[in-house]
Formats: C-alpha cells, structure tokens, sequence
C-alpha cells in the first residue's frame, strides 16, 4: 500500500479538508471535482459500468474509509451467505434469505493501525467522522418545518440565501432563529409583488405566541452586523505579527486540549489495568462452585476492557504533532486573509460556509436589543475555543462592542 500519483493524492486531501473543515457537502464535493475535471477513483477505463463522474455516494465511500489514515480495516462488509464475524468469532447471520453483501457494526471490524503510509492525518480522518456523525438528518433537526409558509423559498443549509440560517437561537424560548420571506402590498404592474426578508424566532412561526414572539429583525441588517463583527474580530490577526498572534492562539488551546488528552488517557489507562488485575484475580481464584458466576464477571469485564481499548486508540488519533500544528495556523491564516473578500462580494454559500468557521453559535435577545456572537478563536483545525461579542441588533455594526482575545 503506498500513494498514488500526487494530483489524486492532494485531491483525496481536499476533499477531507473541504468536508471536515470547510463544512462542505457530498454532492457539493462531486460538483467541484466534475467541474474541475478530476478523474474518477474507477472510471470507464477500470469498467464500462462506470461513468467517470464523482457521485455523492463515492465522495461518502472515501470519507468514511480508515485506509487513508494509514489503518488497513478487514470486516467491514459481510459476503458469506451463513455466517458472519462478529467480536472475533463467526456467528451464524441472522437471516439467509438476505441481501449477500451488508455492512458490519463498526465494533466487528478488525483494524491493523499503522499498516502503511497514511495519506491524511488521523486528526482530519476524525473531524470527518465527527462531522458526520452529528450531522442533523431529519426535517425537524434540520429546522425545516413543513407549516413555514415560504413556499419552498427559505432554504436552510448550504444552499440556503439566509446565511445565518443554523447558527442563531432565540434567548426567550431557546428555538431557532429562521429566514422569513413574505410578500406584501398589491401586484406591481408587472405582475410581481414587493418581497421582504428577516429573521425571526422559530418558536412563533411554528406555535404560535403561546412560545414566543416572531421578534424579526431585518436579514440585510442582521447579516452586516455579524458581517463586520467577523471582520474587526480577525482584524488582529492581520497587522504586524499577526502571524504570531495567530501561533500563539494556537499553541493555548493545543496546550489546554493536549492536557486534557493526557489526562483522560491516564485515566483509562488506570482504568484498563485496574481491570487487568480483577481479571488476574477472578482467574486465579475460580473453583466449581463459584465458576458460573466469574465466567459472567469476566465476560462483562473483557467488553469493559475492549472499550477502553477503543477510547486509547481514539485518544491516541486526536493528538497533534508539531506539523498538524503549523498546517492549522497556516489554514487559519489563510482563511483570513480571503475573509473580507468572500463575506463582503461571495456568493450566498460562500457567505454561509466562512461564516460556519467562524462562528460557533448566535443569540438573539430582541427584547434587550442585543446579540451575542460566540466566535471561534483559531477559524481552522476543528478548535473549538471561542470568544464572544455583543452587539446591538437595531444599529448600524459600528456600534457593536468586542474586546478579542487575540489582541
């Protein structure tokens, strides 16, 4: 196993950092790559049943394979028509008269780590997981409520025209804040009817005053304040030395974050041996009479031991070496550098994906005439630290408020 060519290698790299990272999604990465005319992994040249083009199935096919990260994974499908590997053992399927080929709990799989050069660092290999574990999937996570009357217009995600759509709650009820659209006055002679745009709690749109108020506030208003707010925040980071403010940011919440890494493997490292120890000892001691009793202490114990085992290994991945580090402030710095330019003249989507790097979450409080913007203080590498500002929603942003930490 070693890497291919260096174009598809770095494609296969843009592709995790353009998911885990820049909040991109599968079909979104297949239009890229089809554009941009990258070939396929399998193309009509492999087999004429394939077309030569990037799917969203086989974007979602490399994300999710641990090969890229340098582990060679056996187990993770079942073709066997009556038995399957389960906990290292064959056990009979469930079913004969199934589909051959299914997919196996990820517990089944058998892993050899480090098995050959990896491609991507196991930390990215992560944040792709992570990111598409918590992934909201249904209508209602998605806040996308069929008695919205919008008519289909208000769209939420990375298509959606609101770019704040997904990062705001309202601080009354705790709902989300959603993009509005309505229509108002008589048809222009035209034919076309004066449209308006805000945001507004989500608790009124879907139930009514008995939750809350609809406490809009207009979108081009609310989108500039947390507009110029991302771009003062940053600010810092672009004067002189600026590169090693950014560092130093960096190297805090790695520090902070690298000590909590150590002191949760020392935990389950106590914990792992501790075990090791009740198993000794249940072995050593296990006569006739008490033998029904310890094979089911030591079945629960060895499934206890597997999980540390499993929380080590997990633990071991998320750890930074010095050159995940610098790649991080490097990305960060670049992401910033092109800020002003996607926020003030980007497309919507690209509005939307900046500011999701940027901002952890947003709270509107329409009643106290505020809203508090909690960003993140390194915009790349998955670091969650953050920093909040508070504006006034009612104003023009000058008048929005931010001591940054970075300064």
């Amino acid at each position: 196993m070693i890497p291919s060519s260096p174009d598809r290698v770095e494609v296969l790299r843009r592709i995790f950092n353009l998911y885990a990272q820049q909040g991109r999604g599968y079909k979104s990465l297949a239009e890229i790559l089809n554009t941009e005319g990258h070939p396929t992994p399998r193309g009509p040249q492999w087999s004429h049943i394939y077309s030569g083009s990037w799917t969203d199935t086989t974007i979602r096919a490399i994300l999710v394979n641990p090969i890229y990260a340098g582990d060679m994974v056996w187990n993770r499908r079942t073709d066997a028509r009556f038995h399957r590997i389960s906990d290292g053992h064959a056990v009979d399927r469930n079913s004969i008269h199934g589909a051959r080929l299914v997919p196996n709990d990820e517990k089944d799989w058998i892993i050899v780590s480090d098995s050959h050069p990896a491609i991507i660092t196991r930390r990215l290999f992560e944040q792709a997981k992570q990111r598409r574990e918590n992934n909201p999937s249904s209508i209602e996570q998605r806040g996308i409520n069929p008695r919205l009357k919008t008519q289909g217009k208000t769209w939420s995600g990375q298509r959606s025209r609101f770019i704040l759509s997904g990062l705001m709650t309202c601080a009354l009820c705790g709902n989300r804040y959603q993009g509005i659209t309505r229509t108002k006055g008589d048809e222009r002679s035209d034919g076309s009817r004066v449209k308006t745009s805000s945001y507004g709690c989500g608790g009124y749109i879907t139930k009514g005053n008995a939750v809350c108020q609809l406490n809009s506030i207009p979108q081009e208003d609310l989108e500039s304040i947390v507009i110029d707010a991302a771009l003062r925040f940053y600010q810092p980071y672009l004067a002189q030395n600026g590169t090693i403010k950014l560092a130093q940011a960096v190297r805090e919440q790695i520090g902070d974050e690298g000590q909590n890494i150590e002191q949760a493997r020392a935990r389950a490292q106590a914990e792992h041996e501790q075990i090791g120890k009740t198993i000794d000892n249940l072995l050593n001691n296990i006569t006739p009479v008490n033998r029904e009793y310890v094979d089911k202490r030591l079945k629960e114990l060895t499934a206890q031991r597997q999980q540390l085992e499993s929380r080590l290994e997990e633990l071991e991945r998320i750890s930074l070496s010095q050159a995940e580090i610098d790649t991080i402030v490097k990305d960060a710095m670049g992401f910033i550098t092109g800020l002003e330019p996607v926020l003030r003249e980007g497309l919507p989507q690209e509005k939307l994906l900046a500011l999701r790097q940027c901002i952890q979450h947003i709270t509107i409080s329409k009643p106290e005439n505020s809203v508090r913007i909690l960003f993140r203080l390194v915009p790349a590498g998955n670091l969650e630290s953050t920093q909040e500002v508070v504006g006034n929603p009612t104003v023009q942003s000058g008048c929005i408020v931010e001591t940054p930490r970075c300064e």
